[in-house]
């Protein structure tokens, strides 16, 4: 009785890599915090103005500890809501948006590995795909690798991140596979 070798081509197998995620890469934008002063514009002849402002321009994302910290600790005064002289220099928070600029695509690429290699290029056990991809829009992640038939592999949500799969078809295959945002 002869025994057969199962083997794999991986000379064969073809991957096309893309990315789904923010349809527009330029003139991007993100929600932040602002912080927000009470201080006054005094024109000639005019009484003084005085309302919250983003005077020094500093902001955080929601959720980190500035913007927490400011939530807990000054009153909600977004930009141009009223104050007086009395609180002048003290601070509120408000909501608003930052433009973040244009980015590239997301960079997506993939390896294959055989842990026990063939004769030719060929593989007889071990196929694997070896998945990256890396976002460069702040705030936003990769959430899975997948093909048309679904899901490929699931690693954590981040910016940067990898997987692998194992490829269990057989002989001369193509794959196309992207990353979701």
């Amino acid at each position: 009785m002869k025994k057969f070798i199962l083997i794999l081509s991986i000379l064969a197998i073809f991957s096309v890599a893309a990315y789904t995620g923010p349809g527009t890469r330029t003139g991007v934008s993100t929600d932040v915090i602002w912080r927000t002063t009470c201080l006054s514009t005094q024109y000639v002849g005019y009484p003084p103005v005085w309302r919250y402002r983003t005077w020094d321009n500093v902001y955080a994302l929601p959720g980190s500890p500035e913007a927490l910290y400011w939530q807990a600790n000054y009153p909600e005064a977004p930009e141009h809501t009223h104050c007086y002289g009395g609180l002048d220099g003290s601070h509120g928070w408000g909501y608003g948006t930052v433009s973040l600029g244009s980015y590239d695509p997301v960079s997506v690429s993939h390896n294959i590995t055989c842990t026990f290699p063939g004769n030719v290029d060929w593989c007889r056990g071990g196929l694997n795909l070896s998945l990256s991809a890396s976002e460069p829009i702040p705030g936003q992640v990769v959430r899975y690798f997948e093909t048309s038939a679904g899901m490929l592999c699931d690693p954590a949500d981040a910016a940067s991140v990898t997987c692998s799969t194992p490829v269990t078809l057989e002989g001369t295959q193509t794959s196309s596979f992207w990353a979701v945002w």
